[in-house]
């Protein structure tokens, strides 16, 4: 399966991107929402995004990956349990959201789900 994944943590983004690695996912790590623009046309399994610091654009360039791909699931990571960044979150796009901290078998697990629905539905 082919992941976007974009995260600007690297601490984040390594062992997120080793895990799903192991498990046998392609991931295309980008750690800027402007590259992240340019290159969601490509075809992605799944696309994860972490709203981390600026929640305003990390919400605009939500928007925008749901308007260049309607059917392709959108797990958004949330910087902690805020039901405001959750409700934002959905109403902007995404399928699914995981609040950090997190275990990276939590993470895997909803990963493995959102693919799974979307090749359901």
């Amino acid at each position: 399966m082919k992941i976007l994944f974009i995260v600007r943590e690297s601490e984040l983004a390594a062992s997120a991107s080793a895990m799903l690695a192991s498990a046998e996912h392609v991931v295309e790590l980008v750690q800027n929402f402007s590259m992240a623009r340019q290159i969601a046309w490509l075809v992605h399994d799944l696309v994860i995004l972490d709203l981390e610091v600026d929640s305003n654009e990390a919400m605009g360039l939500l928007r925008d990956l749901r308007a260049i791909s309607p059917h392709t699931p959108l797990l958004v990571l949330i910087p902690r349990f805020s039901l405001c960044d959750c409700v934002t979150a959905t109403e902007s796009g995404a399928d699914e959201f995981l609040a950090k901290p997190f275990l990276l078998e939590d993470f895997l697990a909803r990963v493995q789900a959102a693919v799974v629905r979307s090749r359901e539905g």
